[in-house]
């Protein structure tokens, strides 16, 4: 896991929204969601596009394993392991492994 001055900087508008309002304000969903995330850059298994800003998943199958197990072991307050796993799963669903605002790399094939 990388430094806390080296969080992401997503990581630190979670942290600050989380500062900003009380658990109870916010949304179940949007908590888990922000625990998700969490539990997916801890993995390694997300990153982001550094110039928009959009999560971006890294299809590392091994540090995919790693977020499920993380997830089997310290699901949410209140989730079962397994809902912790589905939280894992559907994140990874809504996210690319490309951002939508950066131009497509050109792949150059040799000939």
């Amino acid at each position: 896991m990388a430094p806390a001055n080296e969080a992401p900087a997503i990581f630190g508008r979670m942290m600050a929204i989380a500062r900003t309002k009380s658990k109870s304000s916010r949304p179940a969903i949007q908590r888990l969601r922000c625990w998700a995330i969490s539990v997916l850059y801890e993995a390694d298994a997300i990153v982001q596009c550094e110039k928009h800003g959009w999560l971006l998943d890294r299809a590392d199958p091994y540090a995919r394993e790693c977020a499920f197990a993380i997830a089997r072991k310290c699901p949410p307050s209140g989730l079962s392991s397994e809902e912790g796993v589905v939280q894992i799963m559907d994140l990874l669903e809504s996210i690319g492994d490309s951002c939508p605002e950066c131009p497509p790399k050109k792949v150059e094939y040799a000939q």
